[in-house]
């Protein structure tokens, strides 16, 4: 095969194409030339893309068409550093679009990419040699299975290998220059504060889990988007931690005087998620600005940051529709649960019990709509949805509409819900913990009046961000 220019292409477009040496004869193959043509074509097909549109979308242009063909049949070689920018424009689609593609993973395709034949490498091929060995050898992950085993009752071993991984990985000399090895140090720090989230009590998973993402952002991928300010894979994994984090700040959040701070963080948040392009961070970013006004018993402002949050997921693709409406109806419950609670407002009974049949009603309904989907939810990094939560929400919600059977409700918590907390989300022991302590203060509340009684005191108040646990 010869080296001569493609025609309409430009010298950076064309140096892929230089598979011989200066005296004309072929170069020895560095890699698995039909593998890696099997794999980019099985990768285009399940984006149902054309060979017109890959070879657009990689900057041939529409003409070079017959090249991508020359590729996947095997006949063409591609220079090491065009093999990453293949495989980042390839998987990066596909991590976008749940659910297609299943199978394709990084690890394949650098195995592919990096089957050497000779002792002697060409151009970058000692780069992949490198990340095959960091990726495939050495480090074996499989995040489908920590995803699972974060909710099986396996958080603690998850929490175990992510620490000992990602401090593997940011020893690596290679972390500042590398994007995808960045972009995966990222992706396994994501999942360290995840499990610390799972694992650590309630009301302490904050600041734990918190300063795990926070230093991720500013060691791992602070310096690695200095160098690669575009590349989509660390754009996604910055909006991702930066949404991970105010998630779990906001949970912390119980004074008005604090609203300009967590607005702030999420005006970042959501600027980072418009730039990844990924519309599911962004819609869950406005349900979390309407989370904030609800805990800020902020009625009006609450309303206005879902009908936002419903612009957003309107947006969305159709097969994503009905996930993100079944989570954008969860926070709706969410936040009409925490004006429920809302523990600033000397609201009646009966302005609480409103509120939370109306929560009971929307977390059933999200349950309904969301089914298994909320685990697609969760492997972008986040639990909202999980039905364990929205169960435990819910009941929380019945101290409010069933105060004449609290002791039925009591055993719903102890002999249903702690046992699967217990095995499947330990964090949630200590909420279970609070709720029983705050069924306790409304029971001995409604002990104290008689039918007779014609005036009653105001029901007893919770602040549900648990301040008063944190200092224990």
């Amino acid at each position: 095969m010869s080296g001569e220019q493609l025609e309409g292409a430009t010298p950076q477009e064309h140096r892929w194409n230089d598979s011989t040496r200066g005296d004309g004869q072929h170069m020895p193959a560095d890699y698995d030339i039909v593998g890696y043509g099997e794999y980019v074509l099985r990768c285009r097909r399940a984006l149902r893309w054309n060979q017109t549109m890959l070879a657009e979308k990689w900057g041939l242009g529409a003409r070079q068409k017959g090249t991508i063909s020359q590729i996947e049949s095997g006949k063409r070689r591609v220079s090491a550093e065009d093999r990453a920018r293949l495989m980042d424009l390839l998987l990066g689609e596909l991590a976008k679009q749940p659910g297609v593609g299943d199978g394709l993973t990084r690890r394949e395709f650098l195995k592919r990419a990096t089957l050497a034949t000779s002792a002697t490498v060409v151009g970058g091929a000692h780069y992949f040699h490198h990340l095959r060995n960091l990726y495939v050898d050495h480090f074996d992950m499989d995040l489908a299975r920590w995803e699972a085993r974060l909710f099986d009752g396996h958080a603690h071993d998850v929490l175990e290998e992510a620490l000992e991984k990602v401090e593997r990985l940011q020893a690596e000399d290679w972390l500042h220059t590398d994007p995808h090895l960045a972009a995966l140090t990222a992706r396994v720090g994501s999942y360290l504060g995840r499990a610390q989230e799972t694992v650590v009590g309630y009301y302490n998973r904050v600041p734990v889990a918190s300063a795990t993402y926070t230093r991720v952002v500013q060691e791992v991928l602070a310096p690695a988007l200095e160098r690669f300010p575009k590349h989509p894979d660390l754009l996604s994994q910055h909006a991702s931690l930066l949404t991970l984090r105010i998630t779990l700040q906001l949970t912390a959040c119980h004074d008005d005087g604090d609203r300009g701070w967590y607005r702030t963080q999420l005006d970042q948040a959501i600027d980072q998620a418009q730039r990844a392009e990924d519309l599911r961070l962004w819609a869950q970013l406005q349900r979390n600005h309407a989370y904030l006004e609800a805990v800020l018993g902020r009625v009006d402002d609450c309303k206005r940051a879902l009908e936002q949050a419903s612009k957003v997921v309107a947006q969305a693709p159709p097969q994503q529709q009905k996930s993100l409406l079944g989570l954008l109806i969860y926070h709706r419950a969410e936040d009409k649960k925490r004006l429920a609670f809302n523990h600033r407002k000397e609201w009646p009974l009966s302005q609480r019990s409103h509120w939370a049949q109306s929560a009971i009603a929307d977390f059933q309904e999200s349950r309904r709509l969301l089914e298994d989907q909320w685990r697609d939810h969760a492997f972008t990094g986040h639990t909202e949805g999980h039905p364990l939560i929205s169960r435990l929400s819910e009941a929380q919600c019945r101290l409010w509409t069933e105060t004449d059977a609290l002791a039925a409700l009591r055993e719903h918590l102890e002999e249903d819900l702690a046992p699967l907390a217990a095995r499947a989300y330990p964090t949630l022991l200590p909420k279970l913990t609070f709720t029983t302590d705050c069924l306790n203060q409304l029971d001995d509340w409604v002990k104290r009046w008689t039918p007779h009684t014609t005036v009653k005191s105001p029901p007893p108040r919770f602040d549900l961000s648990g301040q008063h646990h944190r200092k224990r």
